[in-house]
């Protein structure tokens, strides 16, 4: 199980409580600034038998968060980058969800839980503030849309047979990891560094599966002019 926080540069929130990477047991959409409401979702989650998971995509909150760039981090009972991210440094999330989601319903007043919905609702409003302040700093003067664009172009002149079998693991070694460092990025309000970004996630993920078939199909293709 996991807890799923995904941030619209518009303050939406995705809440959601996951069963494993693709079903979701309950999900809903917040605004970050809604302390309250968060504290709520969790506290009820925290106290109720999980029903049967189904496709996170069939869930109506979903359909109403929408598709394009946001910014997700996941929670789960081990430590990680993200739940430190949440947690303002501490494991205080990865601790909660332990002890208050991964084995089943428990007492919502309990101290364990108290601290646990408190942490998560007061840290994803500042987790969502300094992941804006952090791309406007970045694009300060505007010319990091233009490096932006060239990782872009970069990435397309990957078109030949000859570059099927290298040309993604190029990309993940540079321009890719650059990418898993600046999604705070989709949190923009510029809506044309959003798209840019997004662009950027789609071509990786074209290469990937344009070497997936060379790698496991066999299937040695040009691209053609990108």
């Amino acid at each position: 199980m996991s807890l799923q926080f995904t941030f619209r540069h518009d303050g939406a929130l995705l809440l959601e409580l996951m069963r494993d990477w693709y079903d979701a047991i309950d999900s809903t959409v917040v605004h970050v600034d809604d302390e309250d409401r968060i504290r709520a979702v969790l506290r009820w989650w925290i106290a109720s038998a999980p029903p049967v998971a189904q496709r996170r995509a069939s869930f109506p909150a979903w359909k109403k968060f929408g598709s394009g760039p946001a910014y997700a981090i996941r929670v789960t009972k081990e430590r990680s980058d993200d739940a430190v991210q949440l947690g303002q440094g501490s494991d205080a999330a990865s601790r909660g969800f332990e002890k208050c989601l991964a084995h089943g319903p428990v007492d919502p007043t309990s101290p364990a839980a108290e601290s646990f919905v408190g942490a998560v609702a007061q840290g994803a409003p500042r987790l969502f503030r300094t992941g804006q302040q952090r791309a406007e700093k970045r694009l300060a003067g505007g010319i990091y849309v233009e490096v932006l664009r060239s990782y872009l172009e970069e990435m397309q002149h990957f078109v030949d047979a000859s570059d099927q079998n290298h040309a993604y693991h190029e990309v993940r070694a540079g321009i890719g990891s650059i990418l898993d460092d600046e999604r705070y990025l989709t949190l923009s309000p510029r809506g044309e560094v959003r798209a840019l970004y997004a662009a950027l996630v789609a071509e990786q993920s074209n290469l990937y599966q344009w070497y997936m078939d060379l790698a496991k199909g066999g299937n040695q293709w040009s691209r053609g002019a990108r």
